[in-house]
């Protein structure tokens, strides 16, 4: 694997951990959970969940599907609304 490879392959996984905490942080606002509550109803600490919607951590497979439950939609959404958010940039 080249550094350039490399270094294209880790902004992306920056631009995408960035996409997926909007993602998830906008569809808590439009069911108007504060952030500590809805930690609680997904099952995750306030500070992991703060991490992720601010784009500083990369969620589990396992807390994504948390996630979505609690927001009542299915992980493969979350991702697919994510994927589109980063195409739009």
């Amino acid at each position: 694997m080249t550094n350039t490879h490399y270094s294209e392959q880790q902004a992306y996984n920056e631009r995408m951990k960035i996409a997926l905490g909007e993602t998830i942080s906008n569809r808590r606002l439009e069911l108007r959970y504060e952030q500590r509550q809805f930690a609680r109803i997904a099952g995750i600490s306030n500070s992991h969940l703060r991490k992720i919607e601010g784009g500083e951590t990369s969620p589990t497979l396992s807390t994504i599907a948390k996630i979505a439950s609690a927001l009542d939609t299915d992980a493969a959404d979350l991702v697919s609304e994510t994927c589109c958010r980063m195409r739009l940039r």
